[in-house]
């Protein structure tokens, strides 16, 4: 009986006509032309898109712990660059531009308003509804909305604020004219939940990023 041993080499990026149009090759000693194949390359940081061979890659997925985005490279592109909404690459021109209609949406779950920077008045919502409930049971007051630490919103995003308090304790979010940061109420005035109140209009609130302020619909 004879032993043998195979060994597999599994294709890798590397073994791939990359990119967009046509090429040709060598197949047979014959010149034949063939369709390259269009990916979209998965990246961990803005550093790494960046680094990104834009003669190869024409679309990307920037995927982290906490979102995931879509670009699309862009050759004519020259937008102010944001490191968010436009990348630019570290070779040649263009731009990595992200694709709004298709980014990462809000994932319907609950969270804490304490859950992330509250000390300084900030509610980052990973979720499209964050239930809002004191640290501690404790009183907590909100001045800025923000998708990330460094995006407010994207225009058209809604948000769902509801109070879930079990505790004796007042969450109050501060309108831009008293206070706030980024959030519009209707009123003008601050929106102030307690232990009293019910689950009821009073206890919810709905707000539309308009570009620039979270406003309450």
């Amino acid at each position: 009986m004879t032993d043998r041993v195979v060994q597999k080499v599994l294709a890798a990026h590397e073994d791939l006509a990359l990119g967009q149009g046509t090429e040709t090759q060598t197949r047979n000693g014959v010149g034949q032309t063939v369709t390259k194949i269009d990916l979209a390359f998965v990246v961990a940081s803005l550093a790494d898109l960046q680094a990104l061979d834009t003669s190869r890659y024409f679309h990307a997925t920037l995927d982290t712990s906490t979102q995931t985005l879509y670009y699309r490279f862009d050759i004519l592109s020259a937008e102010v660059v944001d490191s968010y909404n436009y990348v630019a690459p570290l070779e040649g021109s263009g731009q990595w531009v992200l694709i709004q209609d298709v980014r990462n949406v809000f994932v319907p779950t609950t969270q804490e308003s304490n859950s992330q920077d509250v000390a300084s008045g900030t509610l980052t919502a990973t979720s499209s509804v964050v239930l809002l409930r004191g640290q501690g049971d404790t009183t907590d007051t909100l001045n800025r909305i923000r998708r990330s630490p460094t995006v407010d919103g994207y225009l058209g995003d809604k948000l769902t604020l509801i109070y879930g308090g079990t505790g004796t304790y007042v969450i109050t979010i501060n309108d831009v004219s008293g206070g706030g940061n980024n959030v519009r109420t209707r009123s003008g005035s601050a929106i102030v939940f307690t232990d009293t109140t019910t689950a009821t209009d009073s206890s919810i609130i709905s707000l539309i990023f308009d570009g620039t302020d979270w406003v309450q619909t």
